[in-house]
């Protein structure tokens, strides 16, 4: 990929990388209100849906501007785009698929016996919210924890390893 002044692939893959994590967040808050619509009251509901709509508006917020600058700076240029992010987005990624699957696990013991009465549907939007929020919060945990720490990015892309 050719540097373009002002603009670093690695930053742009950051970027994008972290932006996506927090979008996870918002499709969870997503998930998680249509998911609570059929067991709440109606003004409730309407409340919900209104949260879901700003959630969809922030994502596409979020995320439309690195949509445009990957039209301009990166279309038809291949490249891998390694770094401390990325390595942050993985972790995250690993432990959202253990999260889920023991979450999953539990909730088939439940539905046996506790939650028998709910849909199929209900129990999708929350395994869903869940997947994707414990991505994103990991994420940003991990994110924090890094850069709060004062950890350097070598050090700590060696204690992924």
């Amino acid at each position: 990929m050719t540097e373009t002044p002002g603009f670093s692939a690695e930053q742009f893959s950051n970027r994008f990388l972290t932006r996506s994590a927090y979008a996870l967040l918002l499709v969870a808050v997503g998930y998680s209100a249509e998911a609570a619509e059929p067991y709440v009251s109606e003004p409730v509901v309407q409340v919900l849906d209104y949260l879901g709509m700003a959630a969809s508006a922030a994502i596409f917020i979020l995320l439309l501007p690195l949509f445009a600058t990957y039209l301009k700076h990166c279309r038809g240029k291949g490249g891998d785009f390694e770094g401390f992010v990325s390595e942050i987005f993985k972790k995250a990624c690993v432990r959202a698929f253990e999260v889920t699957f023991i979450f999953l696990l539990i909730l088939e013991v439940l539905a046996r016996s506790v939650l028998e009465n709910i849909p199929a549907k209900t129990f999708l939007q929350v395994a869903v919210a869940v997947c994707v929020a414990s991505m994103g919060l990991t994420f940003w945990i991990l994110n924090r924890q890094a850069r709060g720490d004062g950890v350097d990015e070598d050090d700590f892309d060696e204690d992924l390893e």
